[in-house]
């Protein structure tokens, strides 16, 4: 998996497949998968955007629940409950997971 932090304070904010592109050259994000453009990322500005890539996750096939943490669910989807991963919940150094 890769992730997109904030460089100011390490927040994350996207969770990426491997399988997916992330293109940081221009003045906004573009995320592209293998069929394709997914999405701009419009809300900031790629030089406040760090990627990491090989980033440990596992469980679920959104990959929301963090391998290898204490993380407890910020927010579950429909009734469902765990650790799931929540954009904007954890910060991440490159190393580890932390909740905000």
């Amino acid at each position: 998996m890769q992730t997109l932090v904030r460089r100011a304070d390490n927040v994350a904010l996207y969770l990426i497949p491997d399988s997916t592109t992330v293109d940081m050259t221009g003045t906004h994000t573009i995320v592209t998968g293998p069929s394709g453009p997914l999405y701009k990322i419009g809300d900031i500005e790629t030089s406040l955007l760090r990627l990491y890539t090989g980033v440990t996750t596992g469980g679920g096939d959104d990959s929301r629940v963090l391998r290898g943490t204490s993380i407890k669910a910020r927010a579950a989807k429909e009734g469902e409950s765990g650790d799931f991963w929540v954009g904007g919940g954890y910060t991440y150094d490159g190393s580890a997971w932390a909740a905000v």
